[in-house]
């Protein structure tokens, strides 16, 4: 993961959102709708795209859970650290 990737991946505050009840449990797209309410995009298929950034830029992963049977989301990385002077990322 990259800076620019983080930022682009930060830089929605849907997508912000959606990282938050990801550190607290693993969820798939509809239940990410539910969770969000009115506070979340009027369309569902806005989450999709906004798990689909995310996952491109690094932050979660998808997975098939056997127990829901569904396609779901974890986080990958709950604390990304910057370094401004350098711009980078630590890990």
């Amino acid at each position: 993961m990259n800076l620019e990737d983080s930022i682009k991946g930060l830089n929605s505050k849907t997508r912000r959102e959606i990282l938050k009840l990801l550190c607290k449990e693993n969820l798939s797209a509809i239940e990410v709708y539910r969770k969000l309410k009115n506070g979340g995009p009027k369309y569902r298929q806005s989450i999709n795209k906004a798990l689909e950034v995310l996952k491109e830029c690094g932050l979660v992963e998808k997975y098939y859970d056997d127990e829901k049977n569904e396609i779901c989301y974890r986080i990958i990385k709950k604390k990304i650290c910057l370094d401004l002077a350098n711009m980078e990322l630590e890990n």
